[in-house]
């Protein structure tokens, strides 16, 4: 008897559940909208004043810098813009784990990341490709990008404390923008740069020069630049494009030694260049790219001799060549 009456219990309990799940549905139902499916894709760096999201290069994921583990720092193009930093180290003075590292009295880009680096690490990059040892900031920095800690690892073993990517502008909207800025200032110091932008349907340019000097705040000091910077590019469709650049820069350098030493004669003549080309493609759900990089330089540089003793019979003279081939591929995470 008790068995029949748990079968009849166990069954009116059963039918009221589902007789109480199909009115609540209903009534859910009757309420219910149904709303349209938007789909975001999130793809580079996006800009609101100082403050980026999006995605970065340096990272080598296409996964939003809020969302991934690593430390990236972004410099904004407004950001740049009114701090008007006159080199690399001036624009990460704010950036936390970074410092200036021996520049050779200027003449290079020295980045201390975290305590690891110097003038020839490799870990400067531009447009994700190395940079090598050359000043590389200028009028066409676009933003600034700081990878931080184990994840440039990514770059090589002498990257150990971190990368330094320079992304450089490209025209956005259709038309010509030409800028130029001079400046003038103690110790019989110039500097000048000169950048000129067009995007005309599918093909975009950026071409820019730039002069500084300064006669230093010693006798038998002196510094002079010079350099050139242009690039072209072409959509192929929406989702291929094709980019070459080419970079020069040559600087003279006086160094007069230290006061309690002077020195003489002590003069270096560097020139730095690089070039690359690329094909990249970004889709939805994957992106890419094949790069192609040549770097070179060539090095004379005088050490110099104290008043009263013999001159250097002897100078350094170097010649410099690096070239490779990149290939990535990206994909978004989840």
């Amino acid at each position: 008897m008790n068995f029949k009456l748990s079968l009849i219990s166990t069954a009116l309990l059963t039918s009221f559940s589902i007789s109480t799940f199909a009115e609540t549905e209903q009534a859910v139902d009757t309420n219910t909208e149904t709303l349209e499916q938007i789909n975001v894709q999130d793809t580079g760096i996006k800009q609101n004043g100082y403050q980026t999201t999006g995605t970065s290069v340096v990272s080598k994921a296409e996964v939003p810098v809020f969302d991934t583990p690593n430390t990236v720092n972004i410099l904004s193009t407004k950001l740049l813009e009114d701090r008007k930093p006159e080199s690399l180290i001036d624009a990460l003075y704010n950036v936390s784990g970074v410092s200036q590292a021996n520049t050779l009295g200027g003449m290079f880009d020295s980045i201390q990341k975290r305590g690891f680096g110097g003038n020839r690490d490799n870990s400067i990059m531009r447009n994700g490709l190395q940079a090598g040892p050359a000043k590389n900031f200028s009028a066409t920095t676009e933003t600034v990008e700081v990878l931080k800690g184990p994840a440039s690892v990514l770059y090589g073993s002498n990257a150990m404390g971190g990368v330094i990517n320079i992304v450089t502008r490209r025209q956005q909207e259709e038309g010509v923008k030409t800028n130029m800025q001079v400046g003038y200032g103690s110790y019989n110091t110039l500097q000048t740069e000169f950048s000129n932008r067009v995007k005309k349907g599918r093909f975009s340019s950026v071409v820019t020069g730039s002069y500084n000097r300064t006669d230093g705040h010693r006798p038998d000091m002196g510094f002079e630049q010079y350099g050139g910077y242009a690039k072209l590019g072409y959509d192929i469709s929406s989702f291929w494009k094709v980019w070459g650049d080419v970079n020069v820069t040559h600087f003279n350098a006086s160094n007069p030694g230290t006061i309690q030493v002077p020195l003489i004669d002590n003069d270096s003549r560097i020139t730095r260049g690089m070039t690359s080309f690329a094909l990249e493609n970004h889709y939805e759900k994957t992106s890419g790219g094949l790069s192609f990089f040549y770097n070179w330089g060539r090095h004379k540089i005088n050490d110099g001799y104290q008043i009263g003793k013999e001159p250097q019979k002897s100078h350094f003279n170097s010649k410099d060549k690096m070239l490779g081939v990149l290939r990535c591929r990206r994909i978004p995470g989840n």
